[in-house]
This record gives structure tokens, sequence and C-alpha cells, in this order.
């Protein structure tokens, strides 16, 4: 029988070969942003195309793309000689969906019918918009675009099920960003070979009047599962989304679940149910169908909203008896309550006694999303200075770079926090900086599914410098340690 780390071996090996043959040609590349992580950041080794701004003399003379910058650029309706120029076999136009509304790209694009124009993240989440850059690119012939950070799990499959597979243009946003993260969910998936190859570059050469280039093909197969991921989320099927995006699993049969997992090599999945967020359902309750169905690949966690405190505390005091229940989430920002409020300390007491960790989500400070410093990590210190024998785990560690230094502070006062990896927190060389600065003990591998695709952060882990026994300990023992 294969040991965990020969099972680690062999799933970097595979995806490795995946990865280097594909033939890779990156719409995003970003050489003008410094990484956040500057020593441990790893140059991309992919070939990408070169850009310039739009209504300015700065970047390359001959650009292949032409990207919109708002703060410089003149607006879009000033530029209507330059792009009618580059109708007439010009670079394509790329467009933030922070800078230019989604709604504003179809009018733009049914006037310059032979325009090319890229659709690109920016700096927010452009995962809520999956559903609306799908009508856009159904609807408009000469829309793409660019993977970089459309980290929706099954995402890729969702678009190219729908037909629309010659329309996405691999992109990583590098150096700045881990190519493995974006790399990831094609690299994993399970869509034909042709249409690997077509979103990892040809797509974009044909856009551009280049050679597709070929590729062998090689097959990815995950070797047997051992992976835990160590936050993460589900529907009840048939019961309704409560967000604001399309989720695959909506109506995903417990037997589809497993068959994902099995795909990725993970072996357990710790899931919050996502409507007990909402206080609809008890994470017990929300999980049952998939523990039903798969004994010991699920378990729980009961959430913790203090505006439903002693309701909430009866609950989580009877789950904790549950060995299914892995221990108790708390979301600051969510419930509108900031982490060192009084609210929280029976909760620290409750886990503290049944020997079970708390999980919060963590952020940065947010212009646009307020309520995330209500989970800044710097609000951490005052429950576990008071209940110093309770783990914490800090989901999606700070969120951001800009809380990096609160986060070490944070494990470095306290032995018994740790951090997960949960989210799209995707810059390049996050995972060494922590292990550097706060030990290979304290890192937990999570997905954040059933909102981030898991093949995200487990390509930008499995693509990292890690050496093999550290990467094994991120992928699982770390979790069987703090979660029992």
């Amino acid at each position: 029988m294969m040991t965990p780390l020969s099972l680690l071996q062999q799933l970097r090996t595979g995806y490795r070969a995946v990865k280097d043959a594909l033939p890779w040609l990156d719409a995003t590349v970003r050489g003008d942003e410094s990484p956040a992580f500057p020593r441990f950041a790893r140059s991309p080794k992919i070939a990408g195309v070169t850009a310039a701004v739009a209504g300015t003399q700065r970047g390359t003379a001959a650009p292949e793309l032409l990207r919109y910058d708002p703060s410089v650029s003149p607006p879009l309706e000033e530029l209507a000689k330059q792009l009618a120029a580059m109708e007439r076999g010009g670079p394509a136009l790329i467009v933030l969906h922070t800078d230019v509304a989604l709604q504003s790209i179809p009018p733009l694009a049914h006037s310059h019918p032979a325009l090319k124009i890229v659709v690109e993240s920016g700096p927010r989440k452009i995962l809520y918009f999956l559903a609306e850059l799908e009508a856009l690119l159904a609807s408009c012939p000469n829309v793409f675009l660019s993977t970089y950070n459309v980290c929706n799990w099954l995402g890729l499959e969702r678009l190219c099920g729908n037909g629309l597979g010659k329309k996405l243009l691999f992109g990583s946003h590098a150096p700045a960003y881990a190519p493995d993260a974006a790399m990831g969910p094609l690299v994993m998936s399970r869509l034909s070979w042709q249409e690997k190859c077509d979103i990892a570059g040809n797509n974009l050469r044909r856009l551009l009047g280049l050679p597709q280039e070929p590729a062998q093909e090689v097959p990815f197969a995950a070797p047997q599962p051992f992976i835990i991921d160590a936050h993460g989320h589900n529907l009840t099927p048939g019961a309704g989304s409560p967000y604001d995006f399309p989720a695959p699993d909506e109506d995903m049969r417990p037997d589809e679940w497993t068959d994902f997992m099995d795909s990725i090599s993970v072996e357990q999945l710790i899931t919050i149910p996502a409507r007990s967020l909402w206080f609809d359902e008890a994470g017990r309750t929300g999980s049952h169908v998939l523990r039903e169905h798969a004994p010991g690949r699920f378990r729980y966690m009961e959430v913790f909203d203090p505006n439903h405190g002693e309701e909430r505390l009866r609950m989580i005091e009877a789950s904790l008896r549950d060995p299914g229940c892995a221990g108790i989430k708390i979301h600051p920002s969510f419930h509108k309550t900031a982490a060192d409020e009084d609210a929280y300390g029976p909760v620290y007491e409750m886990a503290s006694r049944h020997n079970k960790p708390i999980l919060t989500h963590s952020w940065e400070m947010s212009a646009h999303n307020p309520v995330q410093e209500l989970s800044h990590p710097r609000r951490f210190h005052r429950h576990l200075q008071r209940y110093p024998r309770t783990r914490l785990v800090l989901g999606h560690a700070g969120g951001r770079p800009s809380t990096f230094d609160d986060v070490v502070r944070l494990c470095r006062d306290y032995t018994r926090v740790a951090v997960d990896v949960a989210g799209d927190y995707f810059d390049s060389g996050l995972i060494e900086a922590l292990i550097s600065e706060i030990g290979s003990q304290k890192v937990l591998f999570a997905s954040d599914v059933d909102w981030i695709d898991p093949r995200c952060m487990l390509a930008a882990v499995l693509g990292s410098s890690l050496s093999d026994p550290d990467a094994l300990m991120l992928l699982r023992d770390n979790a069987l340690r703090v979660y029992g």
C-alpha cells in the first residue's frame, strides 16, 4: 500500500507532466507589478504576450494587446479613432471588469464588431459575475475572457459545457500572482485534450493570427485520495442557493461530490454548510446527506452567530459531542460583530472545554467592503489572551498581503494558532513565505469550495518550491493534528 508521501510524489509528478506538455501562452502577464513576497515569488517559465496601455505611449512599441487603464487612458468614447484602427487588424483590447462595467461591454462590442475585446478580472472578485460573463461571451462574438482569477469551482467546465471554450484565454497575472493557481483548474480538469490546448494558449494564438502549437497528449490521473481539505462549504441538494452566483452543487448528488474529490486526491473535506452561515440550518443537518453517503470523508463545523447567541450555543454544545463535528466556525464580518467583542467569549470557552478548534474568517481592511475590518487579524488577540488553551485557525490566512505581518505576529504569540489558505489568496510565494515565518506545522491546505475551485490552491502547493515532506504536512498532516 502506498504511503501518503508516495501518493503526494505521484500527484506532483502527474501534475507537472501535464503542465509541461500544454502549449501555454499567457494573455495577462503584468511585468510592471511587483510580487508581495519577492523572496519567494517564482518567475513564470511560460511565454506571454506584450501589452501597452491604451491612449498613452507607455508599453511596447508594437503591442499584441492594448490595456485600457482609466487612470491614464482617455474615456473609451474618446478612443474612437484608435478603436477603429484596432478593428483593421490592430491589437485586441483588454478591459478589467472593475474598470468597465460588464453591461457596458455589449454596446462597445456591437458598435465595433471587428474589435477583439478581452475581459479580465480586476482586483476584486470576478467569480460573482460568472452568469453575466457567460451571457456576455455567448452574445458577443468578438468578446473573450482571460481565465486569470476566474476561480469558480468547475467554472471552466461550465463555460466549455455551454459551448464557450473557444472564448477562454489563459491568463495568470504573473509575476505578482502564482501561475499554478491559474493553471491548476485546467491541468487537473476532465476537459478534452483539445479543449485544454485551446485554453492554455491556442485560442490566444488564433486571436493574434499566430500558428497554433501542437502538443502530445498527456492524461492527468490522480492517485488514491490522501489530502484533507480543511475549509469548504456545501449546499443541500434541491434546497436552493443563498449565493449571488451559480454554484455547481445546487443540485449535485453526493456521489458527484466524491467523484470530484477522487479526481484530485482529496480524501476528506471539512465543510461549513452554506445555509448554516445564514442560520437557516445546523451544520450537522446541512452536511447529513454527504456524511451519510460517504462516512469518514466529510466532517462539518457548526457556525456561531453572536446575533443568535444563546440558541446557537445550545446547538453547538450538542454537536461538539459528535465525532463528525470538527469544531466551530465564526465569521465576524458576515455577522457584523467584531472579533474582539465580548459575545465570542462563551464560544472560546466551549471550544477549549471540548478540545475542538475555532475556524475564523480573517481578512484585510477593504475600502469596497468595510465590514472585513471586523475580521482583521489584530482583533483576535483579546480572546486568545483570555483563553490560551483554545485552538484558532485563521481562515484565508488574513486574506491579502497587507495583513501578513499581523498574521505572523499572532501565530508567533500564540502556540495554538494556525492558518489555512482557503480562498483566492493567490499571491506568488505566499505559501513559502508563511512556512518561512510561522513554520510548516502551522499552515493547512484548504480551498473554500464550493466558491473557489480547489484545484487553484492545490496546484499552487504542487507547483511550489516546498519539499515533499513540507507539502505533505500542509496537505494532510497538519489538519489531522489540528482537527483530530
